[in-house]
């Protein structure tokens, strides 16, 4: 089931478990219950990114998601810690150590999507980063949960929405952000003037107030989105030279709550409304090619999502927000990998990666990339069903070859004889349309010429060029 369909979900318990005998040792709940509720209201704040463990100091770090639903919280009134956080539990009791709320009072599926970055600041300090779906990155001493870099709480918008209480701050690093967080239509670089013209329109009529804008009735402009910015695929860290490396998206979208409809049809109500408003957005309106180069794992399994949001007074519409020939209202490029130093705070360089079309655009995508020592990122994760290798010192693409799907994954590299493979799993989507496959597939450099062969079992497909 996804997300964001009831207030009564899941628990989003954490466990520790005795991996010898099989014994549960301990069980943490990230929500904690409002104290004049007769029943639990909220569910999940459920850990979906991966944890990161660090032995020699007892302590596992969780990135906690968002308490349900998604974008409306009048159930669950005040800041809802530990959603939304990044949360240091001793690893042998499940006691919690520290913890620091990303997003307070979360309106917009911003929950933690990334893997905590645990590395050494400056030589000397034991720290972990975290990237954001808001494109922010924060650094902390991970013994103490002191901030590295500062953090700042800013008034943000309230909300309009009736029985919603939306958070007056929230925080903002003060690193530079991953992507831009201020969205305007004069910064779009859009193909044509009708295109611009298309996108003006539209934003025209939507609530935005900057980041944290809060849903609405009117429809609100979320960006980034609530794919990123960051996701899932997590970041990558060069120990050499301190720098960490995060694939992010740019993707601008349109989100609506709106009273629930006494006859309880609030679906069929709802989408004939969007077929109005945003002919092109709908599945059938668009080719198919275009509608799934914007459609996202983690978007609704499409351009459109529509959610009940049981147990609360709202329905939820969400919605991409394109051209009417399928071109993203976003600022260029709609995907890229970052480079930013964690010793210094400074960004490095920002580069495409993927193509949506012919223009350089960059893609949308969720997988993340990896850095090897000999200077190299690879990531994939782009709607043009490409593997890319770039220079980890500035960002140069050096290197791409084809998959049988898009790689909606992060590669990892092994060696294996002698020889270190790159190897990545393409299987395509299910909801995005376009190829499938099964294949796992490894590059490597070609052996030389003198080399011995060692004999053993191929993998599913190998190519070479790396």
């Amino acid at each position: 089931m996804t997300d964001n369909q009831a207030v009564f979900a899941a628990s989003g318990e954490v466990r520790g478990w005795d991996v010898v005998s099989g014994r549960q040792l301990w069980a943490w709940q990230p929500v904690r219950w409002t104290a004049n509720q007769q029943a639990p209201q909220s569910g999940s704040g459920n850990a979906w990114a991966p944890l990161a463990a660090d032995p020699d100091n007892d302590l596992v770090f969780i990135p906690t998601g968002s308490s349900s639903v998604d974008f409306y919280g009048g159930q669950r009134v005040g800041d809802n810690r530990d959603a939304d956080s990044i949360v240091a539990l001793q690893a042998s009791t499940g006691k919690r150590v520290w913890a620091f709320q990303l997003v307070h009072h979360d309106l917009w599926d911003y929950d933690t999507p990334s893997q905590p970055l645990l590395f050494t600041f400056r030589q000397h300090i034991p720290a972990v980063a975290i990237t954001t779906k808001t494109s922010m990155v924060f650094v902390f001493n991970r013994l103490t949960g002191e901030p590295l870099f500062p953090i700042e709480e800013r008034p943000v918008p309230p909300s309009s929405i009736k029985g919603e209480v939306a958070w007056p701050t929230q925080p903002f690093s003060t690193l530079p952000p991953l992507t831009p967080l201020q969205f305007s239509v004069s910064d779009l670089h859009l193909p044509t003037a009708a295109e611009q013209q298309s996108c003006e329109k539209q934003v025209k009529g939507l609530e935005y107030h900057g980041l944290f804008t809060p849903p609405s009735e009117k429809g609100t402009l979320v960006y980034p989105g609530n794919i990123g910015g960051a996701n899932w695929g997590s970041s990558a860290f060069d120990p050499q030279t301190s720098t960490l490396y995060t694939r992010v998206s740019s993707v601008p979208f349109v989100v609506e709550v709106y009273a629930r409809p006494s006859d309880g049809h609030w679906y069929s109500q709802k989408l004939n409304s969007f077929r109005r408003r945003f002919v092109p957005l709908w599945m059938g309106g668009l080719p198919q090619r275009l509608d799934a180069q914007y459609g996202t794992p983690d978007g609704g399994g499409s351009t459109r999502d529509e959610n009940p949001m049981e147990g609360t007074p709202y329905v939820l519409s969400r919605e991409g927000l394109v051209t009417t020939s399928g071109t993203p209202c976003g600022p260029k490029p709609y995907g890229s990998i970052v480079a930013l130093n964690l010793d210094s705070g400074k960004k490095l360089w920002t580069a495409s990666n993927g193509e949506m079309d012919a223009n350089g655009s960059g893609s949308p995508g969720v997988g993340g990339v990896i850095a090897t020592g000999g200077g190299l990122i690879f990531g994939a994760s782009s709607n043009d069903g490409l593997i890319h290798a770039y220079d980890s010192a500035t960002g140069r693409m050096l290197w791409r070859a084809p998959l049988p799907a898009p790689a909606n994954a992060t590669p990892m590299t092994y060696t294996a004889g002698g020889r270190q493979f790159v190897v990545i799993e393409a299987g395509g989507h299910g909801f995005l349309g376009g190829a499938k496959s099964d294949a796992v597939v490894a590059f490597a450099l070609p052996l030389p010429a003198t080399a011995p062969v060692t004999k053993g079992k191929a993998k599913r497909k190998t190519g070479s060029g790396l």
